[in-house]
């Protein structure tokens, strides 16, 4: 099919990217460990990306509340984030209690498409070790 489309439409990014499959949404995982002193999002490794300490928090915590401060703490869209409670999404007024473990699942950039490389006609034999990336970007959609 990329063949097909290379040949009736040309080679360039925009004919490609018609026929390239939309990239999968990709997601980054945060644990979120809720007490009584705040909120400590860290890695699944175990590695801490942030705090929210319980003084930043209303007296009760909702799925809307911690997603906004989550949002604030680490500078992206509340859009791209969800909070989920096991295999239950928690959203809107959902309660949260105050010693849990949730996960904080932020999804990536959607449009992220797939590189597509193609030999130089001009030189058939390229050396080992040599190479060249030729990018237009103002032929990207």
């Amino acid at each position: 099919k990329l063949q097909e489309a290379q040949d009736e439409e040309g080679d360039s990014p925009s004919s490609l990217s018609n026929v390239l499959p939309k990239a999968p949404t990709q997601y980054q995982v945060t644990s979120l460990a809720v007490s009584d002193e705040g909120v400590l999002g860290t890695t699944l490794a175990g590695t801490e990306i942030f705090q929210i300490p319980k003084s930043r928090m209303p007296e009760t915590l909702t799925a809307a509340t911690l997603i906004e401060l989550a949002a604030d703490t680490l500078g992206i869209a509340q859009t791209s984030l969800t909070l989920w409670e096991g295999a239950q999404e928690l959203v809107g007024a959902a309660g949260i209690g105050w010693n849990c473990i949730l996960a904080l699942r932020e999804a990536l950039d959607e449009d992220v498409r797939p590189v597509v490389c193609r030999r130089n006609q001009e030189d058939p034999e390229p050396m080992l070790g040599e190479g060249m990336v030729l990018l237009n970007l103002a032929e990207f959609p």
